[in-house]
């Protein structure tokens, strides 16, 4: 049937003008054919198919001359494609981040027959980097050596969770710039925006008797920005091998951080972790070496335990407004992916006016990644 499609199309182009779009869209299941996503909203992105085939090996960051102003993201799975949504989240940062970005992967192989891991490689080439990384080459010499293959690592309830935890800070001490997970939408510019760090615990608006904003108990690993060699970095690094527990999910990451923070900021081991409400008048570079919490809506509109609200269906112009201070949007897909099927982003033809948040933003800030697999 497709054969003669082409062919149809072939015999009458000399006659009539036309904008041919090709029908391929290669998915993990071989070449299918899109037809309806043509009509689509964003239609034009979604047989952006590429000649995909092949795997392509990855050059090592270490061989590389990493300058500064990046947006790093990490995968610490052997994995050899890249999901849709771990591409939205590269794509929105090549589109409004203003910085390089640079993804890091613990596999040096990338599948190019995936049309998701294609799309990237090909149409984002000069903007976005991907580099394969040995984690335990890259902690020779650090306080963090040995910990990518130690007893303790293997052990952990979440040893993919844990390697990132570790390698985000070795990273940015090294280089310097923003990390941000693969499950973020970046909506703005970042460049304004240094050390700097947010909290993802707040439920809604709250102002201290002072009339202080407060943003938040403890702050998230999920993205934040220090300078190369940066303080807190020094001082997490340090700490890490005796902060960290493998049974205890973010004692390498947000523990740790908030721990350090803390210290920075003037407050002695006996304060609980968890244990000042912070605003950002008291959290400021002033206080804190440097170092400025940020309203929680900058990088967490929605709070952890606010998550399943960005699956309810609003209107484009009323989610726009929810993100009018936001910067970039967390979908926390390592703990939503859990709760089932529901979370998938449909086409847009099974919704109404009012769809869903990381479908808005999707069509958007990343039409390639969302249109490149039928379901996002």
């Amino acid at each position: 049937r497709l054969v003669e499609m082409v062919a149809y199309y072939l015999s009458i182009v000399s006659i009539v003008p036309i904008v041919l779009i090709s029908l391929l869209t290669r998915g993990t299941d071989g070449i299918t054919v899109e037809e309806s996503c043509l009509n689509e909203v964003g239609g034009e992105y979604c047989a952006s198919s590429e000649a995909c085939e092949g795997k392509v090996e990855l050059a090592d960051i270490l061989d590389q001359d990493v300058g500064e102003d990046n947006i790093f993201f990490i995968e610490t799975s052997p994995k050899e494609v890249i999901t849709p949504r771990e591409a939205c989240s590269l794509e929105s940062a090549a589109r409004n981040s203003g910085l390089h970005v640079v993804m890091v992967r613990a596999g040096n192989v990338l599948d190019k027959s995936d049309n998701t891991t294609c799309l990237i490689i090909n149409k984002f080439k000069s903007s976005v980097k991907l580099f394969y990384i040995d984690m335990d080459k890259f902690a020779e010499g650090t306080s963090l050596e040995g910990f990518f293959r130690s007893d303790k690592l293997n052990e952990s309830m979440s040893k993919f969770v844990h390697s990132a935890d570790a390698l985000r800070l070795l990273l940015i001490h090294r280089y310097g710039g923003f990390y941000a997970d693969s499950d973020f939408v970046i909506l703005k510019d970042l460049t304004k925006l240094k050390n700097v760090i947010a909290s993802d615990q707040v439920a809604r608006r709250q102002y201290s008797e002072g009339n202080h904003l407060l943003v938040g108990h403890t702050v998230s690993n999920a993205m934040f920005h220090f300078s190369k060699g940066s303080l807190i970095l020094e001082l997490a690094l340090n700490h890490f091998n005796e902060a960290f527990s493998s049974q205890v999910w973010a004692s390498g990451g947000p523990d740790l951080l908030q721990r350090c923070l803390l210290a920075l900021c003037g407050f002695g081991n006996d304060v609980p972790t968890n244990g000042i409400m912070m605003t950002r008048e008291r959290f400021n570079p002033e206080r804190c070496k440097g170092i400025s919490v940020l309203d929680y809506k900058s990088f967490f509109p929605y709070g952890w335990m606010q998550q399943e609200q960005l699956l309810d269906r609003k209107t484009k112009s009323d989610w726009y407004e929810i993100f009018y201070q936001s910067y970039a949007v967390h979908f926390y897909h390592s703990s939503s992916r859990r709760h089932g099927p529901d979370k998938v982003i449909k086409r847009p033809k099974y919704y109404g006016a009012k769809k869903p948040a990381y479908l808005v933003l999707g069509l958007d800030h990343c039409p390639l990644a969302y249109w490149s697999k039928n379901v996002f």
